[in-house]
C-alpha cells in the first residue's frame, strides 16, 4: 500500500514536471504570434502612409489601420510617417519610422 502511494506521488510529480514547461512554451508561442500582429500593424500603416506620400496622394495627419486585434496609427510630420501600433491582447506596443 505504501509503495502504491509513493508511486502515485512520484507519477504526479513527474507528470506536472512535464506539463508545466509545455504550457509555458504554448503561452510563449501565443505571445509571439500576437506580438507579430502588432509589428505588422505598425509596418503596414507606415508603408501605407509612405506609399501615399511617394505617389502624391492625400494623407491625413493621423491614419489608423486595424490588423486582427492590433491597431496601428500613423502620424505624418514633414513627410516622415511615424507609426505606433498596440495589441491589447498581447499587451505590446510596436513603433516604426520611415525615413
Amino acid at each position: 500500500m505504501l509503495a502504491a502511494i509513493f508511486f502515485l506521488a512520484i507519477s504526479v510529480t513527474v507528470g506536472l514536471g512535464v506539463v508545466n514547461p509545455v504550457l509555458n512554451q504554448m503561452d510563449s508561442v501565443r505571445s509571439i504570434e500576437r506580438g507579430a500582429g502588432s509589428l505588422y500593424a505598425a509596418e503596414g500603416i507606415s508603408q501605407d502612409v509612405l506609399y501615399r506620400l511617394i505617389k502624391g496622394m492625400s494623407v491625413n495627419t493621423v491614419e489608423t489601420q486595424n490588423f486582427g486585434t492590433a491597431s496601428g496609427t500613423a502620424t505624418s510630420r514633414g513627410g516622415t510617417p511615424t507609426a505606433t501600433s498596440t495589441s491589447p491582447a498581447a499587451r505590446r506596443t510596436s513603433s516604426s519610422r520611415a525615413a
